[in-house]
């Protein structure tokens, strides 16, 4: 369906979840989420967050042969959406930056902290691991929708342009169970108030995924799941 004829449905109406995928599909991304869970649990510490967006992106910007439609980015194998575990680790990441250390990247990677959870690539050793584990996520429910936006002076300040629009693919109401889980239980004990008020930041606020400055990404996000196991 990811072709000119899902362009064309969708500047007629949103398409649900049910109409993108097949019961098979449906079964698939239930099965891979649940599998997640299970080896999250396997882990000494992990927590499960609720996660719906308004309105979320999710890679558009890429050229697509669909004229002026920005497709949405769907997982290489299943062909749904998704979101990757590196894109989750990448944004809270971000926001603990901003934070924490006013934007300051290299003070971020200075600090023994901030290293144990997200590690380094740049340790004078070869690298640092961090402690936090993410996986990628599928939603549970979600509808794909068009939104539009209208650049009017791409040219700059002049009364001679045509304002041309350019239109994009969303997810709707899509809710995801986000999945954290650590390798170190006193990384983890350490920071874990702190983790959780930037998760809350990063999807309360900040936003995930495309135009979060427009306030696509931000949304609800709650912390169903605390799971201790003594491994």
């Amino acid at each position: 369906m990811y072709d000119s004829a899902l362009a064309s449905k969708l500047k007629q109406r949103p398409v649900e979840a049910r109409e993108f995928c097949d019961k098979e599909l449906i079964s698939i991304m239930k099965l891979a989420n649940e599998r997640n869970k299970s080896i999250a649990q396997e882990f000494s510490r992990s927590m499960e967050y609720s996660y719906k967006p308004g309105k979320l992106i999710i890679g558009t910007g890429s050229s697509t042969p669909y004229g002026n439609v920005q497709m949405l980015r769907l997982h290489s194998i299943y062909g749904v959406p998704y979101l990757p575990a590196t894109a989750i680790k990448g944004s809270i990441r971000t926001c603990w930056i901003l934070d924490e250390f006013e934007g300051d990247e290299k003070k971020a990677e200075k600090n023994a902290s901030f290293r144990s959870l997200f590690g380094s690539a740049d340790d004078e050793e070869g690298g640092e691991r961090g402690a936090l584990v993410f996986f990628d996520i599928f939603p549970s429910t979600f509808t794909i929708g068009l939104d539009v936006q209208t650049p009017h002076y791409s040219k700059g300040m002049t009364d001679d342009q045509s304002p041309t629009p350019i239109f994009f693919t969303c997810l709707v109401n899509a809710a995801f169970k986000i999945i954290v889980a650590c390798r170190d239980q006193e990384v983890w004990s350490e920071n874990l108030k702190r983790l959780q008020e930037i998760m809350d930041f990063t999807f309360l606020q900040y936003g995930f995924g495309a135009k979060t400055a427009l306030g696509y990404g931000v949304g609800e996000s709650v912390c169903d799941r605390f799971s201790v196991n003594n491994l």
